[in-house]
């Protein structure tokens, strides 16, 4: 396992990578019926997305390193693979590259770009953090729309001086961790008092590709924790008494 490609934004003429998403409506090859399958130890998804925000819109304007299945790609090859949105597919051996799209996506909730890589603090496995990075926005979007922009590089940098301290003084991982039903990756690294790059690479060392929102079963969680040394346990549900 190796690091893993981050999807990237286009403000302007400035690359951003993406290192969170909390929201829903960005390209899904599944959902689309468009199928792709890992190629490339860096990109286990079998691709990555190149968004644009032009005139505050946001804009499908790439796919890359796109693993096509063996069928498709003997089609490809012979100049008559799977077209997308009427794009051909461009050959960049041993992925496929879909060029010059211009896609409105309906995305609505915040993504988390980046810049300035900090490469005395890069990690080797899983996607890179927000915190190794020197510059962090995190961008609201409504349907599409850019709605606001935050500035989070002082978080970030707090968060990565944290992080320097954590690796110079371990905190020890909890005896036992209740976790529910489900957990989001972030809430059980927090749970296990490690890094959620860690708990991450983790998953993806057992093909389960995830990012920081994605949520795991029980089962999934519980073996996260038993690498750990930790017990796992179910946390009692909550009577209907207590949702009001």
């Amino acid at each position: 396992m190796t690091i893993q490609f981050n999807d990237r934004v286009f403000r302007g003429k400035i690359e951003l990578e993406i290192t969170n998403v909390d929201g829903s409506g960005l390209f899904d090859p599944a959902a689309l019926g468009f199928k792709v399958i890992s190629r490339c130890s860096a990109c286990w998804r079998g691709y990555v997305a190149t968004y644009a925000i032009l005139d505050h819109m946001l804009f499908l304007s790439r796919l890359w390193c796109v693993g096509l299945p063996d069928d498709l790609a003997q089609s490809a090859k012979a100049g008559d693979g799977p077209k997308f949105l009427g794009v051909a597919a461009i050959p960049e051996s041993p992925c496929y590259s879909y060029n010059g799209l211009h896609v409105p996506m309906k995305f609505s909730g915040s993504l988390v770009l980046t810049t300035g890589l900090l490469r005395e603090h890069d990690i080797s496995i899983g996607f890179r953090p927000a915190w190794i990075y020197e510059s962090v926005h995190e961008v609201h979007f409504d349907v599409g729309r850019l709605v606001s922009d935050h500035d989070r590089s002082s978080e970030a940098a707090k968060t990565r001086a944290k992080m320097i301290d954590e690796k110079r003084h371990p905190s020890a991982c909890p005896s036992e961790l209740a976790i529910g039903a489900e957990v989001t990756v972030q809430k059980l690294a927090k749970g296990l008092n490690l890094p959620v790059f860690l708990v991450s690479a983790e998953l993806l060392g057992r093909n389960i590709w995830v990012r920081h929102e994605t949520k795991v079963d029980f089962a999934t969680a519980s073996l996260i924790c038993e690498r750990f040394g930790v017990t796992p346990r179910k946390a009692p549900e909550k009577q209907w008494w207590q949702l009001w």
